[in-house]
């Protein structure tokens, strides 16, 4: 899993091993992960003031384009794949796991 931070000016990338930085300037960060509702990668946003979105939502959401496409993979697995949308918890715990690095990150 790779995260790209965009900061003020800056783009700061991780790859293979975890760097503790000050995120004090950033707006946006971004990971990629394996998304076992859908079963395959999806790309998370989470924002400065919190808020998190899964940028494969449109593509995987019960109106995506793609909605027809996980129907027939559900049946080809023998379960039922489905994107949790906004109330995703891999996106929420993702979030979580960022800002407790952040916190714990300034305490030092």
């Amino acid at each position: 899993m790779s995260r790209i931070e965009f900061q003020t000016g800056e783009i700061v990338r991780y790859s293979g091993h975890r760097q503790v930085l000050s995120m004090v300037n950033w707006q946006i960060t971004a990971t990629t992960i394996y998304c076992h509702s859908v079963e395959s990668e999806v790309t998370i946003l989470v924002y400065k003031d919190g808020s998190v979105k899964c940028v494969d939502y449109k593509k995987y959401g019960e109106q995506g384009r793609d909605a027809l496409e996980l129907a027939k993979r559900s049946k080809r697995l023998g379960r039922q794949l489905k994107c949790e949308g906004p109330l995703c918890q891999r996106a929420l715990q993702y979030r979580d796991k960022l800002f407790a690095e952040e916190e714990s990150s300034a305490g030092r």
